[in-house]
């Protein structure tokens, strides 16, 4: 199931990208961290909704936790 959403998010993200750093309207590091965001939160869905048994999905959240927290930190100029 999340192979098919995984490039949906994939190809909207790449075409974002493409956008941003043509007319400059957001900086691109800022699109790049919300899509490892989304990226690693479908993963974890899916693990939780399919693999329970595995708890994979359990470091899925602590990985985007870290990178949503690195995000914060970045755009907001703490680091």
């Amino acid at each position: 199931a999340l192979g098919r959403w995984d490039k949906y998010v994939t190809i909207a993200f790449v075409l974002f990208l493409v956008l941003a750093m043509i007319f400059i309207f957001v900086e691109p590091y800022i699109v790049s961290c919300l899509f490892l965001v989304a990226a690693i939160l479908l993963k974890g869905i899916d693990e939780w909704k399919y693999k329970q048994e595995t708890k994979e999905y359990i470091t899925s959240f602590v990985q985007m936790g870290f990178f949503l927290t690195a995000f914060v930190l970045l755009a907001s100029g703490i680091v």
